[in-house]
């Protein structure tokens, strides 16, 4: 259970959720009806880009890892603190 937070926290869950802010007004103002198909592929397409983000997020932290190393504010993040490997970080990334 802990190795799991210490993905999303990789993934850095709470920034990309927070950036689903504009997908999500973009799919208010475009959905034509509100029935429950479009409801699911909106909802899906949240997913995706929530799934991107993260993607995106964890190759930025594995391709950067030795100047993080260097950089002091960034030992919070599980990559440089040793929580995950690199190799997990990577799959991670692969995986999203």
């Amino acid at each position: 259970m802990k190795k799991i937070l210490f993905y999303l926290n990789s993934m850095r869950a709470k920034e990309a959720l927070l950036l689903l802010g504009s997908p999500f007004l973009g799919l208010l103002l475009s959905i034509p009806d509100f029935g429950s198909a479009s409801i699911i592929r909106s909802l899906l397409l949240l997913l995706a880009v929530f799934l991107f983000y993260g993607h995106v997020y964890t190759f930025n932290d594995w391709s950067g890892l030795s100047m993080d190393k260097s950089d002091h504010s960034k030992n919070h993040r599980p990559l440089v603190s040793g929580k995950i490997s690199p190799r997990e970080a990577i799959m991670l990334s692969i995986a999203l």
